[in-house]
């Protein structure tokens, strides 16, 4: 895939992602958190779609290339054709899936121990409704600010 495609599908994505109220409150709140500035939202987009193939490349080189590694090969039952070259057989114990029968859950279920969590306040009654509050974003120095 080439890296101008992998870019699109970056920014798509990033754009998918904050399609909605919910989700972009979401990524400003992580920005705010992870990186101090709710505005880091536009320089982390940027950022990846800052990258060049030299730096693909300089990255590969310096992390990937001839660097040791684990191969792990998957494959269907009896299809050892598709095991990678120079594999090690790893043993798995492969469980019985058995379905429970009516009693031996009602029986498991009522050995299980409940704990309650204590609580300061009754959660039978509704927290009482407040207005909706807007939110402000602010450039203050060198920290985004987002008022409430």
């Amino acid at each position: 895939m080439d890296l101008s495609r992998i870019k699109a599908k970056l920014e798509t994505g990033f754009y998918n992602r904050i399609s909605s109220i919910f989700f972009k409150a979401y990524q400003l709140a992580s920005y705010n958190e992870y990186a101090n500035s709710p505005g880091f939202i536009s320089q982390d987009l940027q950022s990846s779609l800052n990258v060049t193939s030299e730096d693909v490349l300089r990255v590969y080189n310096t992390y990937i290339k001839d660097k040791p590694f684990v191969l792990t090969s998957f494959v269907p039952k009896g299809k050892t054709e598709l095991i990678a070259e120079n594999s090690e057989r790893f043993p798995v114990v492969e469980e019985a899936i058995v379905k429970m029968k009516k009693e031996e859950k009602k029986a498991a279920t009522e050995a299980m121990e409940i704990v309650k969590i204590p609580t300061s306040f009754d959660r039978t009654i509704e927290p009482e409704k407040v207005p909706a509050r807007s939110l402000q974003y602010r450039q203050s120095g060198k920290r985004s600010l987002i008022m409430v």
